[in-house]
């Protein structure tokens, strides 16, 4: 039974290195791995009852066990091969300093969908031997391997899906453009965009640490970078209506520094709320696709993260305002609130002539009968 994984695990890798213009070759590494996994459960499946009759459970449990660690050896040989053959490695020195531009961030997102399937199948199949080996006393002791080598894939996939997030986010600053007669720009719903692909992805990967590295990574990226940088903008981009016209530039330029300032402070209303939809909507997810309650409770504690964001985009709603009562509004009020203070406000009695006239005018003076 183990030859014949061996063999047909190698047959696959074969044709996949040669199919390189193949429709799937994009995912070819995770369709070999999935066969490996379906060989070895349908093999599992076919003989345990007869084994078990023969053998007994113990040896039952052995027999299991045994495919199970040939199963392993020819998936660590296809991940090798993924990884030789598709250039992770490099790619992971290269991004891990975010020194390399080069990198084609098309090719990284093909390479990562691949990633998220490869351990996706994995699970499944940890789930099934896990299921046919429920009452072995050895049942805790034959996953091991395969979870040492899907930490090694996933550390991978963090590595590359942090800089695809990253590289995403700058284009998205970058290419930020508004349209005429909008309040907010690109940025809110490109911004999102990426955050929810990056999420997704990684839930659909069923790796908690995975999961949890992403939604962590991706709250730092909203909180430090763009909301940092929509912090500064909205602190320091409004013109102060006190100061000289030399000191402030042309009409055109304040003008211009006017819009930066709101497109900003509506940027960040617009990436709160949509913060917190997705936010709801990534534990939605969770509660559905999820039964492990463990599981379950460290992912969404990871996600209550994006209520932080929402609060950091909301105090930067708050400091605008403040900038725009202080620097726009309050010079126009105190004009006319200094003018109030001035006058005198003690009722006399012409005050109270005038203000019975102004009442005896207002009604109607018609005499009748």
């Amino acid at each position: 039974m183990c030859n014949y994984i061996l063999i047909v695990t190698r047959a696959s890798l074969q044709v996949t290195a040669r199919v390189v213009t193949d429709a799937r070759w994009n995912v070819t590494f995770a369709d070999t791995i999935t066969k490996l996994y379906e060989d070895t459960a349908r093999l599992i499946e076919d003989s345990q009852v007869i084994v078990l009759d023969h053998y007994g459970s113990d040896d039952c449990s052995k027999y299991i066990i045994q495919l199970q660690d040939e199963c392993v050896r020819q998936a660590r040989g296809v991940i090798n091969n993924f990884l030789q053959i598709r250039n992770v490695l490099d790619m992971v020195v290269y991004t891990s300093s975010m020194a390399d531009e080069t990198n084609d961030v098309k090719k990284i997102d093909q390479i990562l969908d691949e990633m998220v399937t490869m351990n996706a199948r994995a699970e499944l199949y940890i789930n099934f031997i896990q299921r046919k080996l429920k009452n072995a006393t050895t049942s805790m002791e034959w996953d091991a391997a395969i979870r040492t080598l899907q930490q090694e894939t996933m550390g991978h996939y963090i590595a590359l899906e942090t800089y695809f997030m990253k590289t995403s986010i700058n284009k998205a600053v970058s290419m930020e453009t508004k349209e005429k007669n909008s309040l907010v720009s690109s940025l809110v719903d490109d911004i999102c965009f990426v955050v929810q692909k990056i999420i997704n992805r990684s839930l659909n990967s069923k790796n908690s640490d995975a999961i949890c590295a992403m939604i962590n990574n991706s709250i730092s990226s909203l909180s430090l970078d763009v909301c940092g940088q929509l912090g500064d903008t909205v602190a320091n981009g409004y013109p102060n209506v006190n100061t000289f016209s030399w000191q402030q530039g042309t009409d055109e330029q304040v003008q211009a520094q006017k819009d930066k300032f709101f497109t900003s402070l509506n940027n960040c209303y617009g990436l709160s709320e949509n913060v917190n939809k997705l936010r709801k909507g990534f534990e939605l997810k969770c509660d559905k696709f999820y039964s492990d309650k463990s599981q379950l409770d460290k992912i969404l504690s990871c996600i209550h993260g994006f209520g932080d964001v929402y609060n950091d985009f909301k105090e930067v709603v708050k400091k605008g305002e403040h900038v725009i009562c202080k620097l726009a509004l309050y010079p126009k009020l105190h004009p006319v609130l200094a003018e109030f203070a001035s006058s005198s406000h003690v009722i006399t009695e012409v005050f109270i002539i005038m203000i019975v006239l102004a009442e005896f005018a207002s009604s109607s003076h018609v005499i009748t009968e």
